[in-house]
């Protein structure tokens, strides 16, 4: 009897343990691999329905074979169907697919000289564009702005077209030798820059208002094939001939997280599930690694109402929701250099500005005056000066008197990479490095809903 009673005792202990773990929450999905595919070009998450779309060129990439197709797997890496959308049939035509985007509940999709669009729930083809009008060759990668527009890389010809969508038209966006055949796309959902990456030169370029500009690299890799960003503004890239994939951190460090991969193309990131999306192409399989994790710390939590009401008043422009900043390094005016990565666990005040400018020069009083009184106090304030000597911008600074922290963006990059337009640009950035709000323009800073935020903003204690 009492041999029983010991095995009944074991058996609750085990079973309250294996119930512990079941319900325990896992910080990533599980990472899986699933073969069967055919040339896999790209893999895109559906994030409305957490289902996987893969492109498969099924033979050469530059072959009108009508062959190609779209598989469909569910959220945990089972297939649903190999051939959701297959160019063997006598509905579709479909050569050779490659890259992937979805809006509006619609894959596109580009195929060598077209681009086409499937509904998500039936995989009816519901549009076909012809770009041999328009001079394209060899239709690579494909992604959509917040608007829907379509912006589309020809490897081929270094050409960037745009396209919308509703009325078809087809625009030259960008040509030029120096893309080196383009081919990965990514969008900055903040700023609307298009990253490039080049499969000829091994690059990464940043593409803003028809002014294109190269992202340094400590290394250079061999032909990139695809690129995308995670939700802490991690860059990560693909080296196809190299097998490797890389992640370019916001403080500018590159990472080698994978090798050995057997020709990685166009990768993309699964952010709800932090797993980094890997079609092997001639593995003919899909692939998925874990990436991200942030380790928990002490938060200061903005005074919510006050900010409400500052943003308001002043007219900034709430970033809802917030997105991660882009991390820099540059030098600061009185020697050494300022890496916004530093500033985390503040409420930032980055600021873009000119001494020509007269607006700067306008706005400038008012910021001194609450960097008197609240600098360090929970807030910073990180004034960029965009291509200026440093002389003229430090003769400019002590001789008016001003103390908050400014920095040299010499070439204009920084500038770049966050689509400034018009200066004074400022944004403003929570503790946690998001930014919340964004004013163009000069402003009477020493408003009272706004001197009354920072007020209360300096008395507020870190939070676990």
């Amino acid at each position: 009897m009492r041999i029983v009673k010991i095995m009944l005792q074991m058996l609750y202990i085990l079973t309250c343990f294996l119930l512990f773990l079941f319900f325990q929450p896992f910080p990533f999905a599980s990472a899986w691999q699933l073969g069967g595919f055919k040339t896999p070009e790209s893999v895109l998450k559906d994030p409305e329905t957490s289902f996987y779309y893969v492109s498969n060129i099924n033979g050469t990439p530059t072959a009108k074979d009508d062959n190609g197709f779209i598989s469909k797997i569910d959220s945990t890496g089972k297939m649903i169907n190999l051939r959701f959308i297959d160019g063997a049939s006598q509905k579709y035509i479909l050569n050779a697919p490659k890259g992937l985007t979805i809006v509006k509940r619609t894959l596109y999709v580009t195929d060598i000289d077209f681009v086409r669009a499937y509904d998500l729930g039936t995989g009816e083809n519901i549009l076909n564009i012809d770009l041999r009008p328009s001079g394209a060759k060899f239709l690579n990668d494909i992604v959509a702005d917040q608007e829907g527009s379509l912006y589309v890389s020809d490897t081929a010809t270094n050409t960037i077209y745009k396209i919308d969508p509703e009325s078809k038209k087809v625009h030259l966006y960008f040509q030029s030798k120096d893309l080196q055949g383009p081919n990965g796309l990514m969008i900055h959902p903040e700023t609307g820059a298009l990253f490039i990456v080049s499969w000829n030169g091994g690059k990464i370029f940043i593409l803003m208002e028809n002014k294109l500009q190269e992202l340094t690299l400590p290394e250079r890799p061999v032909n990139l094939d695809g690129i995308d960003r995670d939700q802490e503004g991690n860059i990560y890239f693909s080296d196809f001939t190299a097998g490797k994939i890389y992640k370019l951190t916001r403080e500018g460090k590159l990472q080698l997280i994978a090798k050995g991969l057997n020709q990685p193309a166009d990768i993309s990131l699964d952010r709800e599930n932090k797993l980094l999306l890997i079609p092997e192409f001639n593995a003919s399989r899909v692939k998925t690694i874990p990436v991200g994790g942030t380790k928990k710390e002490a938060k200061l939590i903005l005074p919510g109402k006050g900010l409400k009401e500052a943003f308001s008043t002043l007219r900034i422009t709430p970033i809802d929701p917030p997105y991660p900043m882009m991390d820099f390094t540059l030098e600061s005016i009185e020697g050494g250099k300022i890496n916004t990565r530093n500033l985390r666990g503040k409420f930032l005040w980055l600021n873009f500005w000119a001494t020509w400018c007269s607006p700067c020069r306008i706005e400038m009083p008012s910021m001194q005056k609450l960097w008197k009184k609240f600098g360090n106090k929970n807030f910073t304030i990180l004034a960029v000066n965009l291509r200026e000597s440093e002389g003229k911008v430090l003769s400019f600074i002590r001789g008016n008197g001003y103390t908050f922290p400014v920095v040299l963006d010499r070439t204009g990059r920084i500038g770049s990479m966050y689509g400034i337009r018009g200066i004074p640009t400022s944004f403003f950035i929570d503790p946690q490095g998001k930014i919340i709000g964004v004013a163009i323009g000069a402003r009477e800073w020493m408003d009272k809903s706004f001197y009354s935020f920072l007020e209360k903003l300096s008395k507020t204690a870190l939070k676990e």
